[in-house]
């Protein structure tokens, strides 16, 4: 008896251990499964709203719309969407075009980032122009950059604040123990940022590029013909560098000489000229009716562009012709508009921006996104184990596609 105790004990409780791994590995499949539930609600979301998201409210829950704890089958999921200003937690969606994209952004932007110095700013662009950014990862392969610097306080890259990030030097990694997860430069940089070159309705807009007058015409609702030979005339001598300079078109009117034929001395033959005159084509007014139905590309999307609507004050300073206070202007702007800025020509109603900072920023800002990323985190009825999808959402195309995936523990 004392022999077949002494054998029956341990398989006993090998046994018992066993089992509480296959629960514990049958829950955690479980966690996983409800944090990718989130990811499928997301991709739905943004098939059947491909216009509607524009402002930072929009990306966030609310009332008619739960996006934390979320009951689904065995547990819930949660759609975590960092830290606000005053430490609180916010659930929903983060944008791209929210940040500064590492692939496409000038130098002289990256350079006035928060802990962005000119030499580190250098060598990201020299590196970019040998391998391009898949991700934020990749920015490590940079010798001046480190994983405090662009991760910060958030060592294990989940996006919470965990125990050992808020314990001062306590344990790795050093924080100030303040409460709030400091993220480094990872909160303003992004290797996915896009949005689709098209109307507020989703429409194709013109390029007054290339198109002709008549189509100009026809496609632009407000554009008179005399207008639109004006723009082809200008073009001529100057392709449009951005929208903003159909401000500096002048008509063009088509004037009928008559000059005598020297093989029929009797008749004067008629010739039709073009004259520039000293009156503006656009007007402000006439301009911002039509900034949103016009462009100066044929591309159908558009990388690396900031959402004016959702993008950080810190964000905003580092465009171009934009100071630190004329970016916390236009966020107050934005915020007294129950809808946002509608086009890059609403930036004319905020103080201190002029048609000339506005030409500067029309090649990289937008109204809208279509890139955004979650960090969706499943969790189990009883609480104890969660697991976490950290994924972005490229919705350029007709349908959604995930461009980042990574599942954590």
């Amino acid at each position: 008896m004392v022999v077949l105790s002494a054998v029956a004990l341990p398989l006993a409780f090998s046994s018992r251990l066993r089992l509480q791994v296959t629960a514990s590995v049958g829950h955690g499949t479980q966690a996983l499964y409800l944090a990718k539930a989130g990811v499928e609600r997301v991709l739905a979301d943004l098939g059947e709203g491909r216009e509607s998201i524009q402002m930072l409210d929009d990306l966030r829950e609310s009332e008619l719309n739960p996006l934390h704890n979320v009951e689904l089958g065995p547990g819930t999921y949660t759609l975590f969407a960092g830290y606000e200003s005053n430490g609180d937690p916010s659930y929903g969606l983060i944008d791209e075009c929210a940040k500064i994209n590492v692939g496409t952004a000038d130098q002289a932007v990256l350079a006035k980032l928060p802990g962005m110095s000119d030499t580190l700013a250098s060598e990201l662009v020299a590196q970019r122009g040998r391998t391009p950014f898949n991700d934020l990862n990749d920015l490590l392969l940079l010798e001046r950059m480190s994983t405090e610097l662009l991760f910060g306080e958030d060592a294990n890259g989940n996006g919470v604040l965990d125990g050992n990030e808020n314990d001062g030097s306590a344990s790795w990694p050093q924080d100030n123990a303040d409460g709030r997860l400091d993220p480094g430069l990872s909160a303003y940089l992004t290797a996915w940022s896009s949005s689709r070159n098209v109307t507020s309705t989703g429409g194709e807009r013109v390029n007054i590029n290339s198109a002709s007058a008549n189509d100009i015409t026809k496609s632009v609702s407000g554009v008179s013909k005399e207008q639109a030979e004006s723009i082809v005339e200008h073009r001529k001598k100057k392709k449009f560098a951005n929208i903003v300079e159909l401000l500096d078109v002048k008509i063009v009117k088509k004037v009928t000489q008559k000059s005598e034929d020297k093989n029929k001395s009797s008749d004067n033959k008629e010739n039709t000229v073009t004259q520039t005159t000293d009156k503006n084509a656009f007007d402000e007014n006439a301009f911002r009716k039509i900034a949103d139905a016009v462009t100066t590309t044929d591309d159908k999307v558009r990388r690396g562009v900031v959402n004016l609507n959702t993008a950080s004050e810190e964000v905003l300073a580092c465009l171009p012709g934009i100071s630190k206070t004329l970016a916390a202007s236009i966020r107050q702007a934005r915020e007294k508009r129950e809808d946002g800025f509608q086009s890059v020509a609403d930036l004319l109603d905020v103080e201190g921006v002029s048609t000339e900072i506005l030409k500067q920023l029309c090649s990289h800002v937008s109204v809208r996104s279509d890139v955004f990323s979650l960090w969706s985190y499943g969790v189990t009825r009883s609480g104890n184990i969660y697991r976490c999808v950290h994924a972005v959402v490229d919705r350029t195309e007709s349908v959604s596609r995930i461009r980042y995936w990574r599942e954590l523990e």
